[in-house]
């Protein structure tokens, strides 16, 4: 396979880790040491060269959302992964594709692009996975830094570390 960059991984239910690398999406069976690595390939997405899957989350329903990240900056996508199915494609155009969560009620699904400096809220239906009306909920100042990773906390409030902000954000 040669080396892969892994943007972002997900355990199964069984332990074992689904990578989303430069090269598309494997599953790695988890084995002993002395047995190797049972590498698979999962979705076989055609990436151009130099882009890759920056960051990724689940849902409670066991589907990936995984962002890419192209070198300017502009057109990555945001893919819904889910076992069975074809990868749908949830947004495009995004600039750097980073933190993403879930409210705690299940109603809302946050989506962070750091190139254009924004969090965005969209509803989100857990039976189906779609995301729909877009509503941006932070714009960082450039003095801020970028968004960047994302989480909930028990109140449900979001904190986000700031990329070169050298900050977290509540």
């Amino acid at each position: 396979q040669g080396e892969l960059m892994v943007g972002g991984f997900a355990f199964t239910p069984a332990q074992d880790l689904v990578l989303c690398t430069d090269r598309g999406v494997y599953y790695l069976a988890r084995q002993t040491p002395s047995d190797g690595f049972d590498l698979q390939m999962l979705y076989d997405i055609d990436l151009p060269p130099e882009v890759r899957f920056n960051d990724i989350t689940t849902d409670p329903e066991g589907r990936i959302f995984a962002g890419t990240l192209t070198p300017q900056r502009k057109h990555g996508i945001l893919y819904r992964l889910e076992q069975g199915k074809d990868p749908a494609i949830l947004l495009q155009d995004v600039g750097t594709s980073n933190g993403m969560t879930f409210s705690l009620d299940l109603r809302f699904f946050y989506h962070t692009d750091s190139h254009v400096r924004t969090i965005t809220r969209y509803d989100y239906d857990r039976a189906s996975g779609h995301i729909e009306n877009p509503h941006i909920i932070y714009r960082a100042r450039e003095e801020d830094g970028k968004p960047d990773g994302i989480t909930l906390d028990s109140e449900g409030f979001i904190w986000v570390a700031c990329w070169r902000g050298r900050q977290i954000i509540r």
